[in-house]
């Protein structure tokens, strides 16, 4: 009989998703609710299945990566964003750069640049990551129904997206500003010189251990200066540790 640590590891060399790193009690509650769908009794005969079946094992990665997302997600965030970091960033200065970690959809890194160019920021780059390939096709696609879409004030959507069909798409001259790519918090190498880094409700499933590996990462990721954000719901103990200061609600600030 196959255990849940047989299970993970199995996982881990075929997807290269490290389960372990996870909140064992959440992430086997998430594995045990999919097994019911198929009405599968043990680990082992779920891992023949996904073995076989690779669209099974498809859904299987989402639902484990967990996607939820929707344009200006948390209003308060990127008010703050807006009028007190982008605000201070001049065209005479260097490019802006915005990494977008964890993105899902693309609602996140297209509300960034939306606000970017509000503010007449030209110099801009936003690279948005994810460890899910299927998210990241949508992402790239630019197309929302309205349920993404109900935090969008009236004139962003008559000035960024174009309706067809009860479906909105994003503009191109959005879109330009964003570089989608694959990316695996837990084993790539992390992007560097950053001025903003935000990953909201990502590490909030992960162990305490890892959470901390991750700021740290984060914080070695940043220009001096520069933001990190991070959900509502996750918070630093001492971010002082690594270098931060909290600055407001969710947002942590790097040290000059």
């Amino acid at each position: 009989m196959m255990t849940f640590e047989e299970f993970t590891a199995k996982i881990h060399k075929t997807i290269d998703l490290d389960l372990s790193k996870y909140k064992e009690n959440q992430l086997k509650r998430r594995v045990t609710q999919f097994m019911n769908r198929y009405e599968l009794a043990s680990f082992s005969s779920f891992f023949d299945l996904l073995e076989k079946d690779a669209h099974v094992l498809s859904k299987f990665r989402d639902y484990i990566t967990i996607n939820t997302s929707e344009f200006f997600r948390d209003t308060k965030v990127y008010r703050y964003i807006e009028k007190h970091i982008l605000a201070h960033h001049h065209s005479r200065k260097p490019t802006y750069k915005i990494w977008s970690a964890g993105c899902s959809v693309g609602a996140e890194p297209y509300t960034l640049a939306m606000l970017a160019m509000e503010k007449k920021i030209s110099r801009i780059n936003i690279t948005a990551t994810d460890y899910d390939r299927s998210v990241l096709k949508k992402a790239k696609e630019g197309i929302y129904t309205k349920s993404y879409l109900k935090n969008v004030p009236d004139q962003y959507l008559r000035k960024y997206f174009t309706e067809d069909k009860k479906q909105y798409r994003i503009l191109p001259e959005v879109k330009k500003n964003v570089t989608f790519q694959e990316h695996n918090l837990l084993s790539d190498r992390f992007l560097t010189s950053n001025h903003l880094i935000l990953c909201r409700n990502v590490f909030i499933y992960f162990t305490y251990e890892v959470q901390m590996e991750l700021v740290r990462k984060f914080a070695a990721a940043l220009q001096p200066g520069g933001y990190l954000i991070i959900g509502s719901s996750e918070f630093i103990p001492v971010p002082e540790t690594f270098g931060f200061e909290k600055e407001y609600y969710s947002i942590y600030k790097k040290a000059l």
